[in-house]
């Protein structure tokens, strides 16, 4: 499980990304595909990402496509879409926000 909350730092320091949501993904990617706990990995992983997101000002809208969202993070999960593939399906889904403490976990 470290080695999978380390991945966006990873990302971030040493690769020098930048965009919020490839670090996201980085990490439910990381998540889901090592697989640390019995059950719940994609859940786990799903909500890491979110909270992850909202930590940094940024929210995932999903009107009515609870659907589409489970295929990405199943797609993951089974190794048929890539991290490329999610971060363009969830572009258009990703909002920012002002956190109620007005700081952002940058």
């Amino acid at each position: 499980m470290s080695s999978a909350l380390a991945r966006p730092r990873h990302r971030y320091i040493y690769d020098g990304e930048r965009d919020i949501l490839w670090l996201a993904v980085s990490l439910l990617a990381a998540i889901v595909q090592n697989h640390p706990f019995e059950q719940g990995n994609k859940r786990t992983a799903f909500l890491a990402a979110l909270i992850f997101l909202n930590k940094n000002g940024y929210d995932l809208t999903f009107p009515d496509e609870n659907a589409k969202l489970a295929d990405l993070v199943l797609g993951l999960a089974a190794h048929t879409k890539t991290e490329p593939e999610v971060v363009d399906a969830l572009r258009a889904y990703i909002v920012e926000f002002d956190p109620p403490d007005g700081a952002k976990a940058r």
